[in-house]
């Protein structure tokens, strides 16, 4: 299957990292082991401790560096000269990898970009003239789209739409309270009356088939 790419490239990591600042959506990275100043391992704890999704893949010319690399996941390890058929075998195993974790996200377009959301880290959305607010654990995230669109995209096991304007992630209701849910962390949410029982009902669902 064709995959649309963007490809970039870096004579640094002190550029890789200045440009990631702006918030670049990467998926995987290639790094170098030796590279001046900041080294293709120090860059990549950099980059897992910002970011544990994107994948890594490393290159060197040194057998002694591939323990260090699989310490920071690393999807694979290319031994130079490289041929290739290392690329494409590197790059195929990881779109395996994608796709078996594909089901756990929720990808969303703002702007010119996509976004990757865990939707674990998702605690509930709301909309407001067609745009949507996702409130995740650490953010709020705004983009235009339907709720009803986005209503199904997300899985019906772990998400309901409790109002016309609100979809809640399960997994974060602490109660649900005459016509409102309270989640973990203090947020109150409103049931709308034609909801309520399908809301009440998919969250009993949620907690007994965990």
């Amino acid at each position: 299957q064709d995959q649309d790419i963007n490809i970039f490239t870096y004579k640094s990591a002190e550029s890789f990292l200045f440009d990631w600042g702006y918030d670049i959506n990467i998926n995987i990275v290639f790094l170098d082991i030796h590279m001046e100043e900041i080294s293709g391992i120090d860059l990549a704890h950099h980059i897992r401790k910002k970011n544990p999704d994107i994948d890594i893949i490393f290159i060197s010319g040194e057998k002694q560096h591939i323990l260090e690399g699989y310490k920071v996941q690393a999807v694979n390890f290319l031994l130079k000269p490289i041929k290739k058929e290392d690329i494409f075998e590197s790059l195929n195993m990881w779109l395996s990898r994608r796709k078996s974790k594909e089901n756990d996200y929720l990808i969303v377009k703002k702007g010119k970009n996509f976004l990757k959301l865990n939707y674990d880290d998702i605690y509930y959305l709301i909309c407001f003239d067609h745009y949507m607010d996702i409130h995740t654990k650490d953010d709020v995230i705004t983009f235009k789209q339907k709720i009803g669109e986005i209503e199904q995209k997300l899985p019906q096991s772990q998400f309901c739409r409790c109002h016309r304007s609100y979809i809640v992630n399960l997994k974060y209701i602490n109660q649900i309270v005459k016509s409102e849910i309270i989640l973990d962390n203090g947020v109150k949410i409103p049931v709308s009356k034609s909801r309520s029982n399908i809301t009440s009902k998919s969250f009993l669902n949620y907690f007994n088939n965990r």
